[in-house]
């Protein structure tokens, strides 16, 4: 009882117990030193901008060293705790209840990364002391009148705004307090009272907008895919959707603030067992909750904590619903267990709940103090017990994980070249977040590289091309992988590799009258890029009639084939900017090229880096167009959702040809309204499925003269599926004849591949190609469109090739092919 009589020495002591372990833990995969680097010159307005005041300070008392962040952390939610503490105790005159609710606050697992990763997370109790200042303040002022608080509270309240947004809401909550504290609500006296004392926080609060219009959002916001989802709702006029969702993620926040997180996981686990799992599980179990605490205010409205209760659970209401409207969260998030790494997003509305949960036992135990007193100890002693094991496990997976890393980098390579290039394994977790950081806080570790840029590539292809154009040197170039052991050196085994690159014979065996298989064979790594090299013959097959006769379907498909292929031809394609290694270096697999390559699928795909993609194709030529066609990946969150076609005769003036909005479908053919004569063709994405960056794998255009395949085919993959098997719709040889007369020479084989981890054509592993029907013997060179990027994770130079197969399908013509061989595309 003697330490109740010292309450903030107990609240120093406990928080002091929970967060000490978090002096021993190492910086999060480079987010601090990315995140402080990449506000640029350091000045106030971008240190405003990039909320990266208390990193620039940490960075300068501390450097780069992490137990310093940490500390800052423990000392600003200590604060924060005290802060509570007097608030709670100003406005209930009540030394053990808010001794409760600060103990309950100081030490929790409901908001953990706040400080498991205080490296990062400090500026949340930085924010927290500002709100609770500005509401001490205030409260001051209401009780003496003395406008020097008022003053204060406003400060306070708008330096909060620039901590981060999230400090809007203590404007809101400003008001609550005002109304919820003052008597006589009924007297206009009362409320012009009110008017006049929140009257400078609506003022600071529009001043925020007016500053923040002038220098824009915080960097990196619209990275997170939750944020992404919220910016199509809002793009889009989604707000029934935005509704459900917010609802929903609302119900997830609260959960874990009454019942630890992972006891909560083991709940659903066990009825997950009973029944499939239930994405709404988590959102159901808190809205039961949120709705419990609205009976017990019901229960308390004429106790002396009906105001305090009412406060504080209309306190837990606004920062959830806030973080709910940021971001939103995506079904997969909603389905997704609890994760220590993003429990932050509690801290704000947790610190309602530790008073709430602090009244309910007060008024449970409010003729037993010693009860009271041994209940809240039990508590604070589980919730100690509790982040103790999960900080065992947050060092053990994530913070030792990367001193290790840094330890063994520097036993590999003591000493390195000036001009050091890093390939890293893309498949290998967090080796490029590790190695980043080591890059950025190595300091004077290794001299000769101070000054230098951040040299690394995730493509075996850049590599190879970079060596050969003498940007590089392949001495200079260290291949890193990461496993569960940590950091693997694969420079030696690789190098040999790309030094003694061979070719792989392959024979063929005919299994059918146009297909041809090769046996088992050990062929090539996927890792580094292969052609393939075939020779063709072929001849007319005058006896063929196709297995579902119907000529006017196949001379649809013959017009459609004519002016696809010399689409394919002619075409040529810009984009906006592309996902990359670095600026100007796309990534090999995601070209704007793929986007008329004929080929559809994942592997054929790109990907945009822009908020406002484009795709624009040039014809060649002027041309009378009809339709356009595009795909993307079922499921995924890429998919255009609300986008325009426009065309133009000389790329200057455009007329929008379609204009299409929520769309709820990965392919489409898109008919115009009346056909055009244009020359380009442009495709505006506004926004897409789960608002991230869009991905297509095709973007073509359909002339009038194949109008009649449109009275076919409404789905794109169909279209593609018979037309790459179009002779099964071949009548005879007058069907024969009209493909001629059309001077179509082209057309289609398809080859599939197995490796030692894919099963045949499994993760997309076909390509369609092209092959001239005229010519009775031919040599064919194909792309094999193979990478470390399909590889998946511990593969690294263990994937190779083990079979293929080359199938021609159903056409009038014979074949021959006895064998084929895999050619290296860039020897060294």
């Amino acid at each position: 009882m003697n330490l109740i009589k010292k309450p903030l020495v107990l609240i120093f002591l406990v928080g002091l117990l929970a967060w000490l372990p978090t002096l021993f833990f190492w910086f999060f995969k480079g987010y601090e030193a990315t995140w402080l680097l990449g506000v640029g010159e350091y000045n106030i307005p971008n240190l405003l901008k990039g909320h990266a005041f208390l990193y620039y300070i940490d960075w300068k008392i501390f450097g780069w060293n992490p137990w310093g962040w940490y500390l800052t952390s423990i000392v600003l939610h200590l604060i924060a705790s005290f802060l509570l503490f007097k608030f709670v105790h100003l406005v209930s005159k009540n030394k053990p209840l808010s001794l409760i609710a600060a103990l309950f606050f100081v030490a929790s697992t409901s908001y953990n990364d706040v400080l498991t990763w205080g490296s990062f997370n400090s500026y949340y109790p930085l924010l927290l002391i500002l709100m609770l200042g500005s509401l001490i303040a205030f409260a001051k002022y209401r009780e003496t009148k003395r406008k020097i608080f008022l003053t204060i509270s406003t400060v306070f309240a708008f330096l909060g705004f620039y901590t981060r947004e999230t400090g809007l809401v203590i404007v809101p909550m400003l008001t609550i307090f005002d109304l919820i504290f003052s008597n006589n609500l009924k007297s206009r006296q009362t409320i012009i009272d009110i008017v006049k004392r929140q009257t400078p926080f609506y003022i600071a609060f529009l001043t925020f907008f007016v500053i923040r219009s002038i220098y824009g959002g915080t960097p990196g916001d619209s990275a997170d895919s939750n944020v992404k989802l919220q910016m199509r709702f809002v793009e889009d006029g989604l707000y029934l959707e935005y509704a459900k969702a917010v609802i929903l993620t609302m119900g997830k926040l609260i959960p874990p603030q009454i019942i630890p997180y992972p006891a909560l996981n083991l709940i659903r686990e066990s009825f997950s067992k009973l029944g499939p799992e239930n994405t709404y599980f988590f959102p159901a179990l808190g809205w039961i909750i949120f709705g419990g605490l609205g009976a017990v205010m019901i229960k308390l409205r004429k106790s002396n904590y009906a105001r305090i209760f009412l406060f504080f659970l209309l306190w837990l209401g606004l920062f959830s619903v806030f973080v709910s409207f940021a971001v939103p969260n995506t079904p997969e998030v909603l389905a997704r267990a609890y994760e220590y790494n993003t429990m932050r997003y509690r801290y704000f509305a947790f610190l309602g709940t530790s008073i709430l949960l602090a009244v309910i036992l007060a008024e449970i135990f409010k003729k037993r103090e010693r009860a009271l007193v041994f209940v809240a100890s039990i508590v604070v002693i589980l919730n100690l017990v509790m982040l103790w094991r999960i900080e065992q496990k947050v060092y053990a997976l994530s913070y030792k994980p990367a001193k290790e890393f840094n330890m063994r980098l520097r036993s590999f390579f003591p000493t390195l070249p000036k001009e050091a290039v890093f390939y890293l394994y893309p498949h290998s977790s967090g080796l490029g977040d590790y190695l980043l950081e080591w890059y950025l806080i190595k300091g004077d570790s290794y001299l000769n590289l101070i000054g230098e840029p951040y040299r690394i590539e995730s493509q075996i292809i850049a590599v190879i091309d970079k060596v050969k154009k003498g940007k590089i040197e392949l001495s200079n170039v260290f291949f890193l992988d990461y496993n569960s052991s940590g950091l693997l050196n694969e420079t030696d085994k690789v190098r040999r590799e790309l030094l003694n690159q061979k070719s792989y014979p392959v024979k063929l065996n005919r299994a059918s009258e146009a297909l041809y298989k090769s046996n088992s064979f050990e062929g090539p790594v996927v890792d580094i890029p292969y052609n393939i090299d075939l020779s063709l013959g072929i001849s007319e097959n005058s006896q063929f009639v196709g297995k579902s006769s119907d000529s006017l379907k196949f001379r649809a498909l013959v017009d459609y084939s004519s002016d696809r292929i010399n689409y394919l031809k002619t075409v040529s394609v810009s984009t906006a900017y592309t996902m990359s290694q670095r600026e100007g270096e796309p990534f090999y697999h995601v070209l704007p090229g793929n986007l008329i390559d004929g080929n559809t699928g994942n592997r054929y795909s790109w990907i945009a880096d822009a908020w406002n993609p484009w795709i624009q194709v040039d014809l060649g030529e002027q041309r009378e167009i009809i339709a356009a066609t595009w795909g993307s990946i079922d499921g995924s969150t890429r998919v255009p959702a609300t986008y325009s076609i426009s065309v133009s005769k000389d790329g200057r003036e455009w007329v929008k040809a379609k204009d299409v909005k929520n769309a709820n479908y990965a392919k489409s053919i898109d008919v115009f309204d009346k056909p055009y004569i244009a020359r380009f063709v442009r495709m505006d994405i506004n926004t897409t499925s789960g608002g991230d960056f869009v991905m297509l794998d095709e973007f073509e255009v359909i002339s009038y003269s194949s109008k009649n395949i449109l009275l076919y085919y409404k789905d794109r993959d169909k279209l593609l599926t018979d037309y790459y098997n179009m002779f099964d719709f071949m009548g005879g040889q007058d069907d024969l004849s009209y493909l001629r007369d059309k001077g179509l020479d082209t057309y289609w084989g398809k080859l599939s591949w197995e490796t030692n981890k894919t099963a045949l054509g499994e993760n997309g592993q076909v390509l369609y190609f092209q092959y001239n029907i005229n010519n009775s013997f031919q040599q064919i060179t194909l792309d094999l469109n193979e990478g470390e990027i399909y590889s998946g994770s511990g593969n690294f130079l263990k994937k190779y090739v083990k079979s293929v197969v080359i199938d021609f399908g159903r056409t009038p013509f014979n074949f021959s092919l006895d064998s084929l061989q895999f050619i290296p595309r860039f020897k060294l």
